[in-house]
């Protein structure tokens, strides 16, 4: 029994060996590879260079002839040839005119626009094996630059990041025979990393032949051309290129000249720059103009003025903290009454007061005037009584919402009053010089699509236009301005101000703040406020009723002096609902989101030439075969 078991295991031993074995034995299926993974046996171009008469620029008929090998497995469907639509500032506008093989058979291809090149996606998607040729005719204008000392026609012969080898490279430069004695000295070739200034792998010669074999395509051409022939000694490694310059004397080829798109596109970025900067320099003054229509110098006040504390709050700017301060002045004015639970004074310099500590009441008396009347109905509900508290830790949903509208009417109706004027009628200047700089500022957008802007005027224009509208917001006067009376007032409180932090910001401290100020003992009635559920006395515990009494008092909470009570207040000060703000500042919002929302969707690539500032015979660089500055070249 034990001898079959043993045989048993061999078996299982032996099988999985044999398992094994078959697994290394088996050829593997042939790993994806990239599509750049092939190579050029050859590229020959030819580049008939003449001048389109129609349009008085430099035209280039480029004829390219691409030898692929590509892998015997499935892996290319064809290659995508991708050419400049710019040099610099300058429109190549390139048109491809055909695709066919080496027997003159027409290849499929479609172009795409993107990133400022143009894509040419060849051949359909079927896979390709071994040598396949693809001769590629397209035309190309502006691509003779123009320098001091005379014209450079200056080509990257193959793209400058071809990831492929080329095993042999060839171009032919044939140049019209009106042109021809146009030609001097200066003729140049490179071969190896872009930018480089070996030549020593490269050959340039120069040949007359007959016009006649120009194409159809070719630019306009006299009698006879010259052909300069450039050739690389063991072609190209992966991403090299090979560039050749030929010089022209000055005056050979029309100069070149700025397209319109790209004049429309920085005036209209100079005009939103320059009205940003005047709507700035115009909110100045009139911020200037209206400031000195002010009182001036702030003088000292001890009394509360006639006008009350709402609209004290308003014509300050601080109407959102106006709740507060309205309850500490019914409280002074006995109105209110504010109670607590505890009778112990201040103890220490550390403890502060909280909010849910006290609760405040109605005291029943007579109401002073109708603010009076819709601030208790606000606090304490339609239906309050002189039982009624409302601990300040907790603010239902509905009294947050009778103290938002309560609050709002009072900022309308202050805003309304005699202390308030319409701004001047000429505040539509601004609108109109807003709506100026918008518009410039989407035709900037809407030109640089079509002609590559410097790369410093999108984002000069932007930071300018954003920052200058902030600004011109902020310092401009308001709509509604402050009237002399409403002047008055302000510099009335801000006396006020200035008394309570010179004299009385230590005594409030120390005898009126929710800790200091003294208490007096009283039999707590209705509902206790300091549970959650809120339910009645069964035996009334005693609460303790801070005396405040100083008229100044609210002025000081106004002003953050006293901020004892803004902190336990703070939850009586409910939220206001978007929608009903309303100030100068929204228009800041507005001019910023409109003049940045388009910079996210929309980028800017201004093109810069490789040899555009000084003469390529320094050496490395050019037009990438007909691609100035880019273009490129792989597989599919």
């Amino acid at each position: 029994m034990d001898l079959t078991k043993k045989r048993i295991s061999l078996g299982f031993l032996f099988g999985a060996l044999l398992a094994v074995l078959a697994l290394l034995l088996v050829p593997a299926p042939h790993a994806k590879a990239s599509v750049e993974d092939f190579y050029f046996s050859s590229l020959e171009v030819d580049y008939y260079l003449g001048v389109n008469p129609g349009a008085n620029k430099s035209q280039v008929l480029i004829v390219e002839h691409w030898v692929a090998v590509f892998p015997d497995y499935d892996q290319n469907r064809g290659i995508i040839r991708s050419v400049s639509e710019f040099d610099g500032f300058y429109s190549t506008n390139p048109q491809v005119h055909s695709i066919v093989n080496e027997r003159g058979e027409p290849i499929y291809f479609y172009t795409e626009s993107e990133d400022d090149e143009l894509r040419i996606i060849i051949d359909d998607d079927t896979y390709k094996h071994g040598e396949t040729h693809y001769i590629i005719s397209y035309t190309m204008d502006n691509i003779v630059r123009d320098f001091e000392d005379g014209s450079e026609f200056y080509p990257n012969v193959n793209p400058p990041q071809t990831p492929q080898p080329i095993l042999q490279l060839e171009a032919r430069i044939h140049i019209a025979g009106d042109l021809a004695t146009g030609l001097d000295d200066r003729t140049a070739c490179w071969a190896g990393p872009q930018g480089t200034t070996e030549s020593s792998r490269c050959t340039v010669s120069s040949t007359v032949a007959d016009d006649s074999v120009w194409p159809e395509l070719a630019p306009a051409k006299g009698n006879e051309a010259s052909v300069i022939v450039a050739k690389v000694a063991g072609g190209t490694n992966s991403n090299e290129v090979f560039s050749v310059d030929i010089g022209f004397a000055p005056g050979t080829f029309p100069e070149r000249t700025m397209p319109s798109q790209f004049w429309a596109g920085l005036w209209s970025g100079i005009v939103a720059v320059a009205m940003t900067i005047l709507q700035l320099i115009r909110s100045i003054l009139d911020r200037l103009k209206y400031n000195r229509k002010m009182p001036k110098p702030i003088i000292a006040q001890y009394l509360p003025p006639k006008e009350g504390i709402v609209a004290s709050s308003v014509v300050m700017g601080k109407w959102f903290s106006a709740l507060p301060t309205l309850v500490i002045d019914l409280v002074v004015n006995k109105q209110v009454k504010v109670v607590t639970k505890s009778g112990r004074e201040f103890t220490s310099d550390k403890e502060k007061a909280k909010s849910r500590d006290f609760a405040i009441m109605p005291t029943g008396a007579p109401t002073r005037n109708g603010d009076d009347a819709k601030i208790l109905e606000a606090v304490f509900g339609p239906n309050y009584t002189s039982d009624t508290k409302v601990n300040l830790g907790t603010v239902s949903d509905a009294r947050a919402k009778r103290i938002s509208v309560m609050r709002n009417e009072f900022v309308k109706g202050v805003k309304d009053s005699n202390l308030y004027t319409d701004k001047p009628k000429n505040g539509m200047l601004g609108l109109w010089m807003f709506l100026i700089t918008l518009v410039a500022f989407g035709a900037m957008l809407y030109f640089g699509a079509y002609a590559p802007l410097p790369g410093w005027l999108v984002p000069l224009t932007v930071i300018i236009a954003g920052l200058g509208n902030i600004s011109a917001a902020i310092t401009s006067s308001p709509s509604r301005q402050l009237s002399a009376d409403g002047m008055a007032l302000r510099w009335h409180v801000l006396g006020i101000r200035d008394y309570i932090k010179l004299a009385e910001a230590d005594r409030f401290r120390m005898l009126q703040a929710p800790m200091t100020a003294d208490r007096k003992q009283e039999r707590a009635t209705g509902y206790n406020p300091w549970t959650e559920s809120g339910q009645a006395l069964a035996t009334p515990d005693p609460q303790y009723v801070l005396n405040l009494y100083e008229k100044l008092l609210p002025y000081a909470v106004l002003f953050g002096i006293e901020g004892e009570w803004q902190k336990v207040l703070e939850d009586l000060n409910a939220q206001i609902p978007e929608e009903n703000i309303s100030s100068g500042y929204a228009l800041a919002g507005i001019s910023m989101n409109s003049l940045t929302s388009g910079i996210q969707s929309t980028s800017f690539s201004s093109s810069s030439s490789s040899g555009g500032g000084s003469s390529g015979f320094s050496g490395g660089g050019g037009f990438s075969g007909g691609g100035f500055s880019g273009g490129s070249v792989g597989g599919r």
